[in-house]
């Protein structure tokens, strides 16, 4: 299994992902170190929307869940993308549709990258998540770069949420050289995301790169500083550089997503040579 390969390979060695695999249970993988992960095959995630909703690991965090999350130190993930594969798939049409008679269905992120240190990933195709391609929680010094990210509906359905990457709580994050067809955020900056560089990024569909949402929990303060966007292609979107906070006094917002009171600081962001094509809005400010 691919458990076993982690658990074997650690701490040293090469873990090489060429064929195609089907996982149908929960995996956590945040326990790596000292260690190479080429995917060069397949990696799919059971299409089972019921199964995920009660056993995908659950974040206290804006109803998040995960498929799987990876962490530890010194971790380097690649594929090939000269190759048709090279792939993770989460097979989100099934959750889409469910969504279409089930708003408050729970939807796993592809991808949690959580208490890593020291984590780079880099040459891999991602499609169809259920909800978030990617989520980067409580990490420092990850680089993400050369990634094909594109959620597409077959039928016509909504497809629900689909953000490229989020920071949470997070620090020295770098995220280049990538494209991404989606509909929700292109970048999403969470609470607590600093020293973040993000640039030559094509993104398509999309909500823009966006500072938020912040003060969503009353009594906390949700801090974002110290970030640079660069070099940013931006079209058919609904927004280009974007901040969103919650407001002053609790609020619902929609099925099972409900916030606002708390704080928040932004302080120190630069957005630098971003591309506009047909998109509603540069600059948009959410509140």
């Amino acid at each position: 299994s691919i458990l076993k390969a982690f658990k074997k390979c650690n701490k040293g060695g090469t873990i090489v992902l060429d064929q195609k695999y089907s996982i149908a249970s929960p995996l956590d993988l945040t326990w790596l170190a000292h260690v190479d992960v080429i995917i060069t095959g397949e990696v799919n995630f059971k299409s089972d929307p019921y199964y995920w909703a009660d056993h995908s690991f659950k974040y206290d965090f804006q109803n998040m869940s995960s498929f799987w999350k990876i962490g530890g130190k010194d971790i380097h993930i690649y594929g090939d993308l000269t190759k048709g594969e090279s792939l993770l798939d989460g097979h989100g049409q099934a959750y889409w549709e469910e969504m279409a008679v089930n708003k408050t269905l729970l939807r796993p992120i592809l991808l949690t990258i959580e208490d890593a240190h020291g984590l780079t990933m880099s040459n891999l195709r991602m499609r169809n998540p259920p909800n978030w391609f990617n989520i980067i929680i409580n990490s420092t010094d990850v680089l993400i770069s050369d990634l094909d990210l594109e959620a597409k509906s077959l039928n016509g359905v909504k497809i629900a949420n689909s953000d490229g990457w989020d920071t949470y709580r997070s620090d020295r994050i770098v995220i280049q050289n990538s494209v991404i067809d989606n509909t929700d955020d292109c970048v999403s900056f969470k609470a607590s995301s600093t020293n973040v560089v993000v640039q030559n990024l094509v993104c398509n569909g999309s909500h823009g790169i966006s500072v938020g949402s912040l003060g969503q929990y009353k009594g906390e303060s949700d801090i974002v500083e110290n970030l640079y966007i660069y070099n940013i292609s931006m079209s058919n979107a609904s927004d280009g550089a974007r901040i969103k906070v919650w407001p002053g006094v609790e609020t619902a917002f929609q099925s099972l997503l409900n916030g606002g009171g708390g704080l928040g600081l932004v302080r120190n962001v630069t957005y630098d040579t971003f591309y506009h094509e047909n998109n509603d809005n540069a600059i948009t400010i959410t509140q």
